[in-house]
């Protein structure tokens, strides 16, 4: 099957952020804080050539942030904080041109997506021992002008996606990080975050909003075997995540690392395996009032790599990661 084109697309975008901020951080006794608050201006400007459209976007915005800590002993610790973020969309969300998946799927960009805009309510607690490290944060996230993608039929029976703009996203869990060391050869790191998730599309279209439970699951474990190599493990799970028209199926993968230094710590093998099992493929779920699609990616994600390093002297190796990373940031549609 030949790719569908659409040449001559041409579009120009510039964004200038100013940015300006401020941070007061002391400690009193044991409670220690801080505030900042960072001020920004944003002016985003585009110009299509395809159409002669000017698109000319400007605000101002301002992001406060308050840390409070109180350490009750030592290696133990309770914190409160509060922050506020802004998100804003990428050129591939903005573009106002057709990009063909295949002969019934296109995407199309949104020149007047706005960005999105998160406040983060965090309650923590962490305590050490000698062999293991406890944190836990619970937290609320509440998201303004979500960006998402919304599917619409089309009369000859195709789909096209496009990007826009949902009200709101709340979440709403826990998050707990455990260290561990159980030997002096091996260490662990064992991360779980359990949360609920709402999303409100209705300003979208009625019927665009959607909940559910979640959670991800991550270890990251390092294994050092004393004059024969050291070897990183890596596993990560992570549950559904919901859409407006549905949702996107859990994904899982494994990666492995492991590297030995020869010549008297003069050169480094390192062999990497993403993905071992090669089990990271998306899916997605659109459930509409007027159609239903299924749709899987499966990229390219298992990958071996054999590197070879010597240093000659007067060089300091980097404290690099065996493993290469997840791939779950890259967006697979």
């Amino acid at each position: 099957m030949s790719p569908i084109l659409f040449p001559n697309c041409h579009m120009s975008t510039k964004d200038s952020v100013t940015a300006a901020y401020g941070i007061y951080r002391n400690q009193i006794n044991r409670l220690g804080f801080q505030v900042g608050v960072r001020a920004e201006h944003t002016a985003t400007k585009g110009f299509d050539f395809n159409s002669d459209v000017q698109y000319d976007n400007r605000y101002i915005n301002f992001f406060p942030s308050l840390y409070l800590s109180l350490e009750v002993e030592q290696d133990e610790v309770y914190s409160l904080n509060y922050s506020r973020r802004i998100s804003r969309p990428g050129v591939g969300g903005m573009a106002p041109f057709y990009n063909a998946q295949d002969l019934l799927n296109t995407r199309l960009g949104n020149p007047e997506l706005n960005p999105e805009y998160t406040d983060s309510y965090e309650a923590g607690y962490m305590k050490g021992w000698e062999r293991y490290l406890f944190n836990g944060t619970l937290y609320h996230r509440r998201t303004t002008d979500v960006m998402t993608r919304i599917i619409s039929l089309l009369e000859n029976n195709s789909a096209v996606q496009l990007w826009t703009n949902a009200s709101q996203r709340n979440s709403t869990g826990l998050e707990v990080i455990n260290q561990f060391q159980l030997s002096s050869h091996i260490d662990a790191t064992l991360s779980g975050n359990f949360f609920y998730s709402e999303i409100m599309g209705s300003n979208i279209q009625e019927g665009f909003d959607n909940s559910s439970f979640s959670w991800t699951v991550s270890l990251l474990s390092n294994i050092n075997l004393p004059r024969i190599a050291t070897v990183q493990l890596q596993g990560e799970y992570r549950g559904p995540i919901i859409l407006p028209q549905g949702e996107i199926d859990p994904i899982y993968g494994v990666n492995l690392g492991v590297r030995r230094n020869l010549l008297n710590n003069r050169a480094t093998v390192s062999l990497n395996v993403s993905d071992l099992f090669d089990s990271r493929t998306f899916r997605i779920k659109t459930r509409d009032m007027e159609f239903t699609q299924d749709r899987f990616f499966n990229r390219e994600t298992r990958i071996g790599t054999l590197s070879l390093s010597y240093r000659f002297g007067g060089f300091r190796a980097k404290d690099e990661s065996p493993s290469g990373g997840s791939g779950y940031g890259n967006d697979p549609f």
